[in-house]
């Protein structure tokens, strides 16, 4: 039990580090906390499950069509709730994120209600491995997730668009003068931020369930990811992110399920306390 409950909270871990993934993006370069990015996981996970029961789709196609029409939402979000506020103050972008929430999540339970629902996977093979079992589910959680981290990694430090990405954070007013297009850097920064939030919301239904309630504590405890790693290092909130689902499925498991979530928030204060830059936090974050 205790190999399952590890690997299960790996799994959880690959999840949560999409979700913090997502979340580094829009605050390292955009510098807002966007909080309707629990929605937009929930939005993906919901489209996926609509498209195969409604449309016939195959997962795989419908899945990738989820990740598609939400990162197009990320477009039209940044266009026109924080385009037109973000020079204004650092907080009306926040507040216009916040009733992006309100509005995804009030219309999804007109839509869909506030029932569960499963998403049918094409694969149902199992691995047994040392007493524990690796699942096509969790397998494909794990790898995916981990796989898009390392792969979003490598493109943001070796490819152009990482570099102009790390000049429009350092000085937009140099990066535009060098002739970076910072308005095209915040697009594809809410397109890659809204795809990894719908990809890691597709993942989560995977291991759990579809529902309109998922995005919210998704939200928090990537919040917390970012917080405990420290702003801007990708690889190190990828890190917490596996510690935190680990404790919290072990917690659950041996200590009190209730409280398993409270825990990775207490985790996160001590982390605060004793070093306030977060774990991985380098000399100039």
């Amino acid at each position: 039990m205790f190999g399952q409950t590890i690997w299960y909270g790996v799994a959880d871990g690959a999840g949560y580090m999409l979700v913090a993934s997502g979340l580094l993006l829009t605050f390292g370069i955009m510098r807002i906390f966007n909080m309707g990015h629990g929605e937009l996981f929930m939005l993906g996970a919901m489209l996926t499950f609509t498209l195969i029961r409604f449309a016939g789709i195959p997962f795989l196609l419908a899945a990738a069509l989820a990740i598609v029409a939400v990162a197009a939402l990320g477009f039209v979000v940044n266009r026109v709730m924080i385009q037109p506020l973000i020079h204004i103050s650092e907080v009306l972008p926040m507040l216009s994120t916040l009733a992006l929430s309100l509005i995804l999540l009030n219309g999804g339970s007109a839509i869909w209600s506030y029932n569960a629902f499963s998403l049918p996977f094409p694969m149902s093979w199992q691995v047994h491995l040392g007493g524990v079992v690796l699942s096509a589910i969790t397998v494909t959680v794990v790898v995916v997730g981990f796989g898009t981290v390392v792969a979003l990694w490598l493109w943001l430090s070796k490819a152009r668009f990482g570099k102009e990405m790390r000049a429009t954070v350092q000085n937009m007013t140099g990066a535009r003068l060098i002739g970076v297009d910072t308005k095209r850097i915040y697009d594809l920064t809410m397109v890659l931020s809204s795809g990894l939030a719908a990809l890691g919301g597709i993942l989560g239904a995977l291991f759990r369930s579809a529902e309109i309630s998922m995005g919210q504590p998704v939200l928090v405890v990537g919040f917390a990811v970012v917080i405990a790693a420290g702003m801007g290092n990708l690889l190190g909130a990828a890190v917490v992110a596996v510690i935190f689902g680990v404790t919290e499925n072990l917690f659950a498991v041996y200590g009190a399920p209730l409280y398993s979530r409270a825990l990775l928030y207490v985790m996160m204060m001590i982390i605060l306390v004793l070093r306030p830059q977060g774990l991985f936090a380098t000399k100039g974050d």
